[in-house]
């Protein structure tokens, strides 16, 4: 599953702000795009003789070329909303009940994410390609030596195709927490994993207390733990 590694700032708040004008703004983007799209494909011009030439060589009469001008608005458009429902979803995930699971991890043992009700879940994505990725794993064993036992429980979930890759690096990095491979259809309960590292804090009710994306502030995210560990 190919995942871009973000460099990106925390991004934890509640679904409100810019997630819940998204939100609002979504069904008229919609719409317009759909009357746009539409209008388009009802338009009938005549071709005409008048050619545009391109560097390449080819000729496209003026016809075709608004066709082609159409489509690819619509494609970009199409994109666009695609970007603004993505958002709207991950956030709106902060203060819901974490989709639940059931994996086995690298040791073949089976981790189901409601075994874990009553504590503390930092719930990871990750790959063996991302640096940002790498630098935040031996940390979070530190946090799950420290706070394991008040609640802590670090999940790690490797979204590599392979899980020979994934086995070394945890092991090179002697992880302290056990880590399962996921794949797309769990990252798309999650809102879709497409950056990483990704990371949701989950608090003992099973409720999504915050999400972290990109280069997080690491102080930040340690503080939302030993706060929700009380």
């Amino acid at each position: 599953m190919k995942v871009k590694c973000y460099a990106q700032l925390q991004s934890s708040a509640a679904p409100t702000g810019l997630p819940g004008v998204l939100g609002a703004a979504f069904p008229a983007l919609k719409r317009w795009a759909n009357m746009l799209c539409a209008n388009g494909a009802k338009r009938r011009e005549p071709l005409k003789s008048t050619t545009i030439h391109h560097a390449i060589g080819l000729r496209v009469s003026r016809g075709y070329s608004r066709i082609l001008r159409n489509t690819a608005a619509c494609a970009l458009i199409a994109v666009s909303l695609a970007a603004v429902a993505q958002t709207v979803r991950t956030h709106s995930l902060v203060g819901s009940q974490a989709p639940g699971f059931i994996r086995r991890d690298l040791a073949g043992q089976s981790i189901a994410l409601g075994s874990f009700r009553g504590k503390v879940v930092l719930l990871n994505f990750w790959a063996t390609w991302c640096a940002p990725c790498q630098q935040e794993m031996p940390l979070f064993s530190g946090w799950q030596r420290e706070y394991g036992s008040r609640g802590l429980a670090v999940i790690g979930i490797s979204m590599d195709d392979d899980e020979d890759s994934a086995r070394k690096l945890v092991e090179k990095l002697k992880i302290g927490y056990p880590v399962a491979m996921g794949e797309a259809t769990l990252g798309e309960r999650y809102g879709g994993v497409l950056g990483l590292p990704m990371t949701y804090l989950i608090g003992r009710d099973g409720k999504v207390l915050a999400r972290f994306q990109g280069n997080s502030d690491l102080k930040s995210m340690e503080q939302k733990i030993r706060a929700a560990l009380h």
